[in-house]
């Protein structure tokens, strides 16, 4: 279904004829309704709809301050062009992207003399791939040994806990299982014949993983083959041949 057909569905809700544009995700509403109580409900329940980044709610109703909204918008309209060439701020540091690695920068930096400036294209912070992640703290196996993102990463990784104590929010290190199955070499069993298909599953793989990783500076660990694997997750799958725990 369209946003389009999202939004006349919602509006269809309330006894009004209230019209609708969208812009860029942005959704314009014109009309009347009968108190500033329906006017609150209306724009609150279409930017609840998917899709919708934000609401301009031009609706008026029973009461409705024409004249100083009026002038309220001459002003507004006078400031942008009062202002709209000239630089509107200078900074030391300019982020892009108001999520959490953007506002955990922002939030380190504050604690220097900079002017720090973080910019977001959303209409509030942390509604990307942080609002939807996993909530995983990765290890810093994968990258590169000799690149900046695995230097990042394993430092960032063992900062967590000071960062849970003081903004407190849930913090728990319960580590992840790396599974190795018989699939996971399925396109190179062609060059592994017989037992040394077998063999690289269920030694190989995993410590090279291991291996990587504590070249990488990740500590901790460990390969598991056989029952430790379901001690640690019972509903791993049966076909585990081995697993990494990180």
């Amino acid at each position: 279904m369209s946003l389009e057909r999202r939004i006349a569905r919602v509006l269809r809700e309330f006894p009004y004829d209230v019209k609708f544009e969208v812009k860029d995700g942005i959704v314009f509403l014109y009309g009347s309704v009968k108190s500033y109580e329906d006017w609150i409900e209306l724009g609150l329940k279409v930017g609840s709809v998917k899709g919708v980044e934000g609401v301009v709610n031009k609706v008026k109703w029973r009461g409705y301050p024409e004249e100083e909204m009026r002038k309220k918008e001459e002003k507004r309209k006078r400031t942008f062009e009062e202002n709209k060439d000239k630089i509107v701020g200078e900074y030391d540091v300019v982020i892009i992207g108001g999520g959490v690695i953007g506002c955990g920068i922002a939030r380190e930096l504050s604690k220097y003399k900079v002017k720090v400036a973080l910019l977001e294209k959303s209409t509030d912070v942390a509604t990307g791939a942080s609002k939807a992640n996993n909530g995983m703290i990765h290890p810093g196996v994968a990258p590169p040994r000799k690149s900046l993102k695995r230097a990042l990463n394993v430092k960032g990784n063992a900062m967590y806990e000071k960062w849970a104590r003081e903004l407190n929010f849930r913090f728990k290190r319960v580590g992840s299982l790396w599974i190795i199955t018989p699939r996971t070499l399925a396109a190179y069993k062609k060059y592994l014949p017989g037992s040394l298909y077998w063999i690289a599953l269920k030694y190989v793989v995993p410590w090279a993983i291991k291996l990587k990783g504590i070249l990488n500076g990740v500590k901790g660990i460990r390969v598991l083959r056989g029952r430790k694997i379901w001690e640690y997750e019972p509903h791993v799958t049966r076909d585990a041949v081995a697993a990494v725990y990180i």
